[in-house]
């Protein structure tokens, strides 16, 4: 197998192109010896001080041919997929409707679908995918493990979606009376080093993402906020509904689809000493690759059920929610590192 990546190039920490499954993608097809080259010179590894993904010299003959959704749009109307390889999209993009549901999707062999709710038709070529880990999460969180655990509950974000707003507001003011509640944005952590930032610095090759002090953060508090994504009616019905549920004060059901769940934090904190709280993927018909499971891996709230699961959490003895931290970090490292995900995306080659 020999594969290629099409990308967009690092232009500037605001205008970033940062493509993170491809990076964990090849980091993992390195790992394992299988050849790749890319449209351009792209994701500068600041351990081996080389580009990760080396543009195409000579006469380099892919089998296989990955694209960026980023690069998809940007010559949506000009490219061609290559002829005689198998061609992969991936399709990352927050939002309901994106790459995948675009005509010229259908084009491609497979699509490998970030955000993946089993509330939407896709195409029949269109698979789960996840965010999951690349080797600068894992190597960053790595450096402090060993923090003390403090017992409090961070929430770290930079946009605001109503799930967030929604499950921090219902959430924190019951936890608060025994977790103390930490709320702190990356933008605003002390980065004393960021004057001196090279081009190639993972802060700014990450949009803005990568943050000692904030993986310092995860390792050192007890619970840590992973929500993400938006809520939406399922239809007008629901609405009247809801109104009746109020009524009678009982809730039948969910009344909302949920999109756009997946996020680099999920897997930061899933990775880190911290338990990672966010819904509860199965009951809200979500599908990643592989499942984790509630209770286990991490705590997740059924349906919209926050101030139930905010007060069970409160029962859960410190010990028991560092058991539910450890296996989580295990299953993400596990599944999600980049030799898992490229042995993932091997299968799905083999199987076509």
């Amino acid at each position: 197998m020999k594969i290629k990546f099409f990308l967009l190039p690092y232009i500037k920490p605001t205008d970033s192109n940062f493509q993170h499954q491809e990076i964990c993608l090849a980091e993992g097809f390195k790992t394992k010896n299988i050849s790749f080259c890319g449209n351009i010179n792209y994701w500068f590894d600041n351990t081996t001080k080389t580009y990760l993904i080396q543009k195409e010299e000579g006469t380099f003959q892919p089998t296989v041919c990955i694209y960026s959704s980023l690069y998809f749009h940007k010559y949506y109307d000009q490219f061609k997929l290559a002829n005689g390889c198998i061609n992969i999209l991936i399709d990352n993009e927050d939002g309901y409707n994106t790459a995948c549901d675009k005509p010229r999707a259908k084009e491609f062999t497979l699509i490998l679908r970030t955000h993946f709710t089993l509330h939407h038709k896709y195409n029949v070529n269109v698979v789960p995918w996840a965010f999951g880990l690349s080797n600068r999460i894992i190597q960053e969180l790595k450096l402090s493990y060993n923090l003390p655990i403090k017992n409090r509950c961070l929430s770290n974000f930079r946009v605001s979606y109503n799930l967030r707003e929604l499950a921090i507001n219902r959430i924190n003011p019951i936890i608060s009376k025994r977790f103390e509640i930490i709320q702190k944005l990356t933008e605003g952590l002390d980065l004393v080093e960021r004057e001196n930032l090279s081009e190639f610095d993972y802060w700014n090759q990450t949009g803005r993402r990568h943050n000692t002090e904030y993986y310092k953060l995860l390792n050192s508090s007890l619970l840590t906020h992973t929500f993400g994504g938006v809520l939406e009616y399922k239809s007008s019905l629901h609405r009247i509904k809801e109104w009746a549920e109020k009524r009678i004060k009982f809730r039948l059901s969910n009344n909302f689809n949920l999109y756009q769940y997946d996020s680099w934090r999920l897997w930061e904190v899933f990775a880190s000493n911290s338990c990672p709280l966010n819904i509860d993927f199965s009951d809200w018909n979500i599908l990643l690759p592989e499942m984790p499971v509630n209770g286990i891996h991490f705590w997740g709230v059924k349906g919209i059920n926050f101030e139930k699961s905010a007060k069970d959490l409160m029962h859960l003895k410190r010990e028991e929610i560092m058991k539910i931290s450890q296996a989580g970090k295990n299953w993400s490292l596990k599944n999600y590192s980049p030799v898992a995900t490229a042995n993932r995306f091997i299968k799905h080659i083999e199987s076509l």
